[in-house]
């Protein structure tokens, strides 16, 4: 109990958290404290209160050299390896083993693999949880490798699902930033942050009582109070006092003789271990510098002396209470003290000890990764054998810690100074892994410090093609563009080129200059089929069927998507250049549903694949599929799902997608969300973005908003001048949507000429897209500038076959009002009653509410019940969706089982979750079991 003294408030709300995990609710507790205020010691009450009380416990303790590690916080935690008898433990344990393709392209070498270990070890908890309430402790957070760090911030957002206690600890410092983020987060999630202060005097008293069986006199007292608070300092005060004989008995108090002054901790430390053996403060030493844990056979080899008497030495250490050892490993009771020793050794000679670690390492065949950080530490510079391993370690650490391993090509660079193209190389390395991580300005700088250091034309040219896929990531596609076609003009390898121009392609379309697209994808085709790159081929087709797309050649778009899709194939790296998604998005204006059916095989299949960045991208696009087939829970679902991982991955901001909820939002008349939704993206749109579309849509948005208002002349200015830009830009189908309005408001205010302009734009753009929903637009506006009915009822009857169904009730809106104007209000009652039914199934109110005024000025909704609006909470919230997904919840089944079962992603799910806990207003898994009994 010493450990734990003057800890009951601390042990109460731990206990409380497992207690709390136990009924179902996932809870999470940061202990954050100095280096011996006794964090360890609550975490270890915190697994032993929760395995008396019935639950399964596991922890791990992350070490400085973890950093080089990934995931090694929770592998050590959850027992993860290809040797654990566990197969949902060894498949983990395969996934991280997998190496990065090595492409030196910051592009096509995105790895995704750490996104599916990452997605594993959380359906791994998931899995535990279900079986027994977990309590899991992870010990020294401040040292934790960056995807460990991840892995416990995905675990905050599905907290409520899992029967789950998280105990974190951590010293103030060292705080890198994404451990701020964290803690900030699992505080905004409900999580309870304990920062462990000093011992209170009487809790002191009690730690005194236990190791010396006496209260402290005043003497002591006064030396004590300079360990302030902390138990592993009052420890070392009175084990120091005792090796001297200072410590005096009388009754029942103990009382410090002689000099009372305190030495610094450090000193008092290796004043301790001073009395040992010559042998024993070696072995100290050694150990202190090679790390955390150490393997004993490592040891015996540093030292150069025989294992027997060498571990006759060891285990005096540990009946000493300095050394610990488990499964073969060596490692110090107490950071403080290894940190101590440690640091008394002269910088030298602990680069020799990490060298010679180094190497009885590489001569053992260890893990690269295992042998970097002692070669970071320990080598001197041109060293080439070192600068070989930390490139090899780097590489293999990339796909699952990009940092980590731009930390290490960064130290390789170092070395290799000397050798300017080998340091420039290894710069460009760091480039495209920090690229990776999505840390585009520090990729920036490091890619501008290799270009500065004049290397030669060919590692020039890498490093300068590396800033611009940089730049392009970014969204500064401007800067990006003519350093990649120059690149690619340049470039003798003919796949490098290939990939080179369907990059400049990307860019291109990026950047709106869409000829220049059209160019450069038909060259990276024509190279690609040179060389036969289904890489290269499948993205320059895609992007190229985009442009068609955009320009409104809907056919070719269609015939180049479908050939896109036939040349990846089942490539997993050809499924990088997203064929569904362009497939997808050229099938958009024939079916929205069946565009959104591809997207999902499209996200599944980078799931699957591990191409996390793609994961956003193609929940943007179910946005908008979603949006235009009505399906308005869905694009919202798709568009919460996406933020999460915006904000997880620091991708790109895509303003179209939160434009077209807001538009959602606006016709489902939630208009004090939409005006702050809007406020919101205007501030941003400052911003370059780097997807077609942010910028129009958000016009879009705020011309409905300023019609609704009664401002229309400031709508139509707003969508005639951006209808305008697409055609300018060579992008005609983007104003599709708003078209119909430009012309409409146009026709209402002086702006009549543009309007009729904009009707001529749409009858272009039906000739050359030749699809319902282009000619029922054209229609649309041609009936808008002829004042007649019979265009409109056309446009109708284009789309009632289609999956259109946003279209087709503003379509019959329009046909209805006009039909009742000349006097056919049969006619108009009944478009309006067919577009009635549909915008109620949407949820479109603000449409709902206009059509039945319209309804009953043409003499029909008699007696009719206006719009009825789904309530906004509880049970009957709850959408269809939401209902299947409740149903597999009250199956026992984990958010990874649901989303097989459903065939949509478990991010999606957790949405889902989260949705039905807002409506319902409960807050745990099994209260929403439960609770939903009987009532759905």
């Amino acid at each position: 109990m010493t450990e734990l003294r003057g800890r009951a408030t601390e042990l109460a709300a731990l206990a409380h958290a497992s207690a709390v995990a136990g009924r179902g609710s996932g809870r999470i507790t940061i202990i954050e404290g100095d280096a011996g205020i006794g964090k360890s010691s609550l975490l270890a009450a915190a697994r032993s209160h929760a395995a008396a009380h019935g639950a399964a416990t596991c922890s791990g303790s992350a070490d400085e050299l973890d950093l080089a590690r990934p995931f090694g916080l929770w592998f050590d935690a959850l027992d993860i390896s290809n040797a654990a008898t566990d197969p949902r433990r060894r498949r983990v344990a395969e996934l991280a083993s997998a190496v990065g393709h090595g492409s030196n392209s910051v592009i096509d070498g995105a790895p995704g693999e750490r996104f599916v270990v990452q997605d594993a070890l959380l359906d791994l908890v998931a899995e535990l949880a279900a079986e027994s309430p977990l309590v899991i402790t992870l010990d020294d957070l401040q040292w934790a490798d960056s995807g460990s760090i991840v892995v416990v911030s995905n675990l905050l957002r599905n907290l409520r699902d899992v029967r789950l206690s998280v105990v974190l600890s951590l010293r103030p410092w060292p705080r890198r930033p994404e451990l701020a983020t964290l803690i900030e987060r699992a505080v905004d999630a409900g999580g309870h942050l304990v920062v462990l202060g000093p011992l209170a005097t009487d809790a002191v008293d009690e730690v005194v009582d236990d190791l010396v069986g006496a209260t402290p006199g005043p003497s002591l007292r006064r030396l004590l109070a300079s360990a302030r608070g902390n138990p592993f300092y009052i420890r070392e005060l009175l084990l120091a006092a005792q090796s001297t004989g200072q410590l005096v008995r009388d009754d029942d108090l103990v009382e410090m003789e002689g000099p009372d002054a305190p030495a610094p901790l450090n000193e008092r430390i290796l004043r301790r271990i001073s009395g040992l053996t010559e042998d024993a403060v070696e072995l100290l030493r050694v150990i202190a510098v090679a790390g955390g844990a150490v393997d004993a056979r490592d040891v015996v080899e540093l030292i150069g002396r025989p294992p027997v008497p060498l571990l006759h030495t060891v285990d005096g250490l540990r009946r000493a209470g300095l050394l610990t050892e488990n499964a073969g490993l060596l490692s110090f009771q107490h950071d403080l003290v290894r940190e101590a020793i440690r640091n008394d050794v002269p910088t030298t000679a602990r680069a020799a000890i990490h060298s010679q670690l180094a190497q009885i390492l590489i001569a053992r065949r260890a893990d690269p990764v295992a042998i970097a950080p002692h070669l970071a530490a320990g080598a001197a510079t041109g060293d080439a054998r070192a600068i070989e391993w930390l490139q090899r370690a780097a590489q293999q650490l990339a796909p699952n810690d990009p940092v980590a391993a731009a930390d290490l090509y960064t130290r390789a660079a170092e070395l290799a100074a000397a050798d300017v193209d080998r340091a420039a190389g290894l710069i460009a390395d760091v480039v495209r892994t920090l690229a990776w991580a999505g840390r585009f300005d520090d990729a920036a700088a490091h890619a501008q410090r290799g270009i500065e250091l004049a290397p030669s034309a060919p590692a020039q040219r890498r490093l300068r093609i590396g800033l611009a896929e940089v730049q392009l990531l970014a969204g500064r596609v401007n800067d990006a563009v003519a350093p990649l076609r120059t690149a690619a003009a340049d470039e003798v390898d003919v796949e490098v080129r290939a990939n080179l121009w369907a990059e400049a392609a990307t860019a291109s379309l990026w950047s709106l200059d869409l000829d220049g697209c059209e160019h450069d994808a038909l060259q990276a085709i024509g190279t690609a089929e040179q060389c036969g790159s289904a890489n290269a081929l499948a993205r320059a087709l895609g992007v190229l069927s985009r442009r068609m797309n955009l320009a409104g050649r809907i056919g070719e778009s269609r015939a180049l998507a479908d050939r896109c899709l036939a040349v990846a194939g089942d490539d997993p790296t050809a499924q990088r250049a997203t064929p569904h998604l362009y497939a997808a998005m050229s099938l958009w204006p024939v079916d929205p549903v069946a565009s959104g059916v591809l997207l999902s095989e499209g996200l599944a299949r980078a799931e699957r694949s591990g191409i996390g960045w793609a994961l956003p991208v193609y929940l943007q696009a179910m946005v908008s599929s979603a949006f235009d087939s009505g399906d308005w829970d869905g694009c919202v679902t798709h568009y919460d799902t996406a933020r999460v991982l915006l904000e997880e991955m620091g991708d790109l901001d895509e303003l179209s997608m939160e434009a077209l909820v807001g538009v959602a939002r606006f016709f489902r008349n939630e208009l004090p969300r939409t005006r702050v939704s809007l406020a919101r993206m205007m501030e941003r749109a400052a911003h370059p973005q780097a997807r077609v579309g942010g910028e129009i849509y958000i016009r879009w948005l705020e011309a409905l908003v300023a019609h609704h208002d009664g401002n229309t002349a400031h709508g139509a200015e707003l969508l005639l001048g951006a209808s305008e830009i697409c055609e300018l830009i060579g992008a005609p189908h983007v104003q599709l949507p708003f078209l119909v309005d430009a012309v409409e408001w146009g026709l209402a205010t002086d702006q009549g000429d543009r309007a009729l302009d904009r009707v001529r734009a749409a009858e272009d753009l039906a000739a050359s897209g030749a699809m319902p929903i282009h000619r029922a637009t054209a229609l649309r506006c041609r009936a808008l500038a002829d004042r007649r009915s019979e265009a409109a009822v056309a446009a109708v009857d284009e789309l009632r076959p289609t999956n259109h169904r946003f279209d087709f009730v503003l379509a019959c809106e329009q046909a209805g009002v006009a039909l009742a104007t000349e006097g056919a209000d049969a006619a108009a009652r009944s478009t309006l009653e067919e577009g009635m039914v549909v915008a109620n199934a949407m949820g479109a109110h603000l449409l709902t509410r206009r059509l039945h005024s319209a309804l009953r000025a043409a003499g029909g909704g008699r007696g009719v019940r206006g719009p009825r609006a789904r309530p906004t909470s509880g049970w009957a919230s709850l959408t269809d969706t939401e209902l299947q997904v409740l149903a597999l919840v009250r199956e026992r089944l984990t958010n990874a089982q649901i989303g097989e079962r459903m065939f949509i992603s478990r991010r999606t799910v957790e949405t889902h979750l989260v949705h039905i806990y807002g409506k319902v207003g409960l807050g745990s898994r099994t209260e929403l079991i439960e609770q939903s009994a009987g009532r759905v």
